[in-house]
């Protein structure tokens, strides 16, 4: 179930009480993340991890490193690392090899959320996401190094190597691939310059017997808007202790020339690497710090369900401005594609943990976009293109100039609480099943004190459906209680499936435990990340999708039919703006500074502190800024860790 959140609202800005939790803390541990996943990843993988330092804030970058090979996994939260390849470059030296650790630990949770110890730098883990793409298979791993100590950005992906080595039949049907390198100019000193990136993709048919043939390369360089179409002949392949090596023409003016190796998944649904660091005649040429990824193309692929998934950005829009900006991030995230049916038309609701080059600061993203896929599995939006593969499984992602970028998503597993749950015997409480009650943000953009959040199970609650009638809101409604390490939550909706739940304000970091209790029952135990914010704003109607559930100064609703005009007071509704100032009626107003732009133009935010009267909900006044674009403005909300870019506000 999900609430008509603007019904509630409205009702509600007319109370009489605003009242900040208060709830204590228990003397229980301090909360440690999950490992109960640590199994997903198991036995010996193929790894491929491309990382970057920015130098400067125009997009030059001081290093740059890639590291590849075999990661061997004991299922228990321990790796080695029996064979590898790495080469280190700075703007002033050649390229170097460079010996990786040897061992390394894990933690992964029962969704397959969780961090990998970067082997290159031991006192970095490279967070992320493992999931099945097959039930006879340990995961796949993708992510990266999002809180970083040494100040770098990678993309790392690792799949699990075959019981027996793949051949050149593996390699057999129609590929989408997409590419992106970061390599060093021809410039003295050489360095990594941002007009030097380039970004592409290309489909290929191969044979299964090492014949690719022609190529026809797209391609994006630097801040150029406009495609180059690049034709690679001969193009052919050939496996060795099961890595393809993609042989192109030795022709140096090319972005991809020579071996990319690759490793393809056993079913030959998709595959990734990229070239070693490579030196010609004692210098750097295009190749090495790069990552490829391909996709099988399967005709009439869906889109649907929870996915997991990492990349890289880099927005060069900027570069020919004065003064020249250039902006690289990486990521990893999930989100839900919520199919709008046989059209295969829907909308992505998605969090991205975001690391901005340069920068000791990630934040987590809140977004949405529709999609709609065309017959042969593909679709784009403004700026990237998708390709998907597997029926739906695997979605490759590429940027299209200026705004390069690469992903990779793969569908999650299916959560569900099995036999074993019955009305009499067990809680269940879904692994990926907390989400922003507002934006429903997935699972992996973490909690923020004060946040309303709702769970999904089974057997969370006995009886009919409850919704609580008083404030403060209780903290045991119909039998059930939620307690946040260890903390009993305040309550708004309990059923046997669902529980809206606000996060108590005693909550602290860097672990939430969560649990659900149905009278002397109790669930598995949830953990997710704290956060200071996790923004998210109510829509109408409820789902995190489209308008905000906004009202004119009037506590009218603002519509399409009754739009805000510019110069306006208008009243958005929110939560996950963290913590509060102790209550005095009738506002409590947010400990952090909240800011709020509308179709990208920054906004005066008047308000910033609880809607009286409800726990957990938060109000924001602010005045439409001048310059505002008539029609569907896009609404967007900062606080100084996460931002929330879900929803619209019809201008007049």
């Amino acid at each position: 179930m999900r609430f008509a959140w603007l019904t509630v609202v409205a009702g509600l800005v007319f109370s009489q009480a605003a009242t900040a939790q208060t709830s204590t803390t228990t003397t229980t541990p301090a909360p440690t993340f999950d490992s109960s996943g640590d199994a997903l990843l198991s036995g010996s993988y193929y790894f491929r991890d491309i990382s970057y330092v920015a130098a400067d804030s125009m997009g030059d970058l001081k290093e740059a490193a890639v590291i590849y090979g075999t990661l061997t996994f004991d299922g228990k939260g321990s790796y080695t690392i029996s064979a590898t390849g790495a080469t280190l470059n700075d703007s002033s030296q050649p390229p170097q090899q460079h010996l990786p650790a040897t061992t390394g630990t894990y933690t992964i949770s029962a969704s397959g959320y969780g961090y990998v110890s970067d082997p290159l730098s031991p006192r970095d883990n490279i967070y992320g996401l493992a999931t099945k793409l097959s039930p006879y298979q340990p995961s796949v791993f993708v992510g990266s190094a999002t809180e970083t100590v040494n100040g770098f950005n990678d993309f790392f992906i690792a799949a699990p190597m075959p019981a027996s080595p793949a051949t050149d039949a593996t390699l057999q049907g129609t590929y989408t691939v997409a590419f992106m390198n970061l390599p060093m100019t021809n410039l003295t000193p050489a360095k990594f310059a941002p007009s030097s990136v380039y970004e592409g993709y290309f489909q290929f048919t191969a044979d299964g017997g090492g014949v690719i043939g022609t190529v026809n390369l797209s391609l994006f360089q630097g801040a150029s808007a406009k495609a180059l179409t690049i034709a690679e002949p001969s193009v052919s392949y050939s496996f060795n202790n099961g890595i393809a090596s993609i042989v192109f023409p030795m022709d140096y003016t090319l972005p991809i020339w020579g071996t990319e190796d690759v490793f393809v998944s056993p079913d030959g649904n998709f595959f990734f690497g990229g070239s070693a660091g490579l030196t010609y005649d004692g210098a750097a040429v295009p190749g090495g710090w790069d990552m490829m990824i391909g996709v099988r193309s399967t005709p009439g692929s869906s889109l649907g369900g929870l996915y997991y998934e990492a990349g890289m950005d880099e927005d060069l829009s900027q570069l020919t401005a004065t003064p020249a900006v250039a902006s690289l991030d990486t990521y990893y995230g999930a989100f839900d594609a919520v199919s709008g049916g046989s059209t295969g038309s829907g909308t992505i609701v998605g969090d991205q943990r975001m690391l901005p080059a340069g920068t000791a600061s990630p934040h987590h993203l809140t977004y949405t976009e529709p999609y709609k896929l065309n017959p042969d599995g593909t679709y784009s939006e403004a700026n990237t293109k998708y390709a998907t593969g597997a029926n739906g499984a695997i979605r490759v992602g590429y940027g299209l100039g200026p705004h390069l970028s690469l992903s990779l998503a793969l569908q999650a597993p299916s959560f569900s609480p099995g036999t074993s749950i019955t009305s009499a015997t067990s809680v269940y409480l879904s692994p990926a099943g907390v989400v922003n009650s507002a934006s429903f943000a997935p699972f992996t953009a973490g909690v923020a004190p004060g946040e309303l959040i709702t769970l999904f199970g089974a057997n969370l609650a006995s009886g009919a459906p409850q919704t609580a009638s008083i404030q403060p809101l209780p903290t045991i409604l119909g039998g059930t209680q939620v307690t946040i390490n260890g903390t009993a939550a305040p309550l708004v909706y309990v059923s046997a499936t669902q529980i809206d739940a606000m996060v108590p304000y005693a909550t602290v970091g860097p672990v939430a435990s969560i649990q659900v209790i149905n009278g002397t029952l109790s669930s598995n135990t949830v953990t997710e990340f704290v956060n200071e914010t996790a923004p998210g704003v109510f829509t109408e109607p409820s789902g995190g999708v489209w308008y905000g559930a906004i009202l004119h100064s009037d506590y009218s609703p603002v519509t399409a039919a009754a739009p805000a005009q510019v110069g306006s007071n208008v009243l958005i509704y929110a939560t996950g703006l963290g913590n509060v100032t102790a209550a005095v009626y009738p506002y409590a107003m947010t400990n952090y500074p909240i800011t709020v732009s509308i179709g990208g133009i920054n906004a005066t935010v008047l308000y910033s502190g609880t809607a009286p009267g409800f726990e957990g909900l938060y109000q924001l006044n602010v005045t439409i800024p001048t310059g505002v674009t008539a029609g569907n403005a896009t609404l967007a909300i900062y606080g100084p860790d996460s931002v929330t870019m879900e929803t619209v506000i019809p201008i007049a």
